[in-house]
């Protein structure tokens, strides 16, 4: 397993916006093959991270151009650009 997560900082004022385009985004994170997880976490004060879980680090390599159009269509609600860090492994740590 992959994983990769991503610091944001969305505008707190247009908050509202961001969770409206929340199945939106769910539609395309969907649609990325070899992913197996994941979340987003957020602060009223728009401050959040993106969790993602991949079946390999090739896998999350595929998914970069989906996941920057994903990016693309969240950027006029961002103050700053996501920052990403990528982890070489991960493990569920719940038994179900």
């Amino acid at each position: 397993m992959h994983a990769r997560v991503t610091r944001f900082q969305c505008d707190a004022a247009r908050l509202d916006e961001m969770i409206a385009m929340i199945p939106v985004v769910r539609e395309q994170v969907s649609a990325i093959s070899g992913g197996t997880a994941n979340w987003a976490v957020w602060n009223d004060d728009g401050s959040g991270m993106a969790i993602a879980i991949y079946e390999s680090e090739a896998a999350a390599a595929d998914a970069q151009p989906q996941i920057q159009q994903v990016w693309a269509g969240l950027a006029q609600l961002l103050t700053a650009p996501p920052e990403v860090m990528a982890f070489s492994n991960a493990e569920n740590m719940r038994s179900s």
